[in-house]
């Protein structure tokens, strides 16, 4: 499977007006980033929108730049064994 990582971060850097050098994996999103609930979930929409994920997952468990890639590159892996 393709590694989304580097392109999952872009669309978060665009999203929460990062610039590169300042976004690793292990940031918080509240604590690191000062990302609210609101900005969280318009983050999250815009990454489903990207891949084309329609996901029911609880977004309450995304807590780092790390989890927001574990949760894309799941919800891609399910997509993929749908689809076989």
């Amino acid at each position: 499977m393709y590694n989304y990582c580097e392109e999952i971060l872009r669309i978060i850097r665009r999203e929460l007006g990062i610039i590169n050098s300042l976004l690793s994996l292990q940031l918080n999103l509240r604590e690191d980033l000062g990302v609210g609930s609101l900005e969280k979930a318009r983050m999250i929409y815009a990454l489903d929108k990207r891949f084309n994920i329609t996901s029911d997952s609880d977004i309450s468990d995304i807590q780092t730049v790390g989890d927001c890639v574990e949760y894309i590159e799941q919800e891609l892996r399910k997509k993929e064994r749908i689809s076989l």
